[in-house]
């Protein structure tokens, strides 16, 4: 590794799931939000969908899915997630050895989606993972080489 990895140490387990907690946490009060403020129009769509639940889980899904695949790449190839930026890190590139690209947050969160869509627990199966790495990557870091370290 060279000098920017060396520079900063790498990102706590208790830091990475601080930041996740973080994030979810800012996620759901967003969706409520968003369903407040839209509550009519999200009615009527779910009427359209003859199925309360329905509407309902589609709304989820699809905003679910702009914030993973959209959102939160944009976030991390800018600084961070809020999460991130609130426990003082940051995705690093290890090939580059800068922050990730969009690019490469994409891909980061298309393998977290897959995780999810597959209908493992995220934060389990990345903390296993987190804690059998020397350099304390989840296995969608490993799979992208990227790394979060203390800023």
């Amino acid at each position: 590794m060279s000098n920017t990895l060396h520079s900063h140490s790498i990102a706590s387990i208790s830091n990475r799931i601080g930041s996740g907690l973080i994030d979810s946490i800012l996620l759901v009060l967003f969706c409520l939000v968003i369903r407040i403020v839209f509550r009519n129009t999200l009615t009527n769509f779910e009427l359209w969908v003859n199925n309360t639940d329905l509407g309902a889980d589609l709304f989820s899904l699809v905003f679910g899915l702009v914030y993973l695949l959209l959102l939160l790449p944009l976030m991390e190839s800018h600084g961070g997630s809020i999460g991130n930026r609130l426990t003082g890190m940051v995705l690093i590139d290890i090939d580059t050895q800068e922050p990730v690209t969009f690019q490469k947050a994409f891909y980061r969160s298309v393998a977290r989606f897959l995780l999810i869509f597959l209908g493992f627990f995220p934060i389990v199966i990345s903390t296993l993972s987190i804690s059998s790495s020397h350099l304390r990557q989840a296995w969608y870091d490993t799979w992208n080489n990227t790394i979060m370290l203390m800023k």
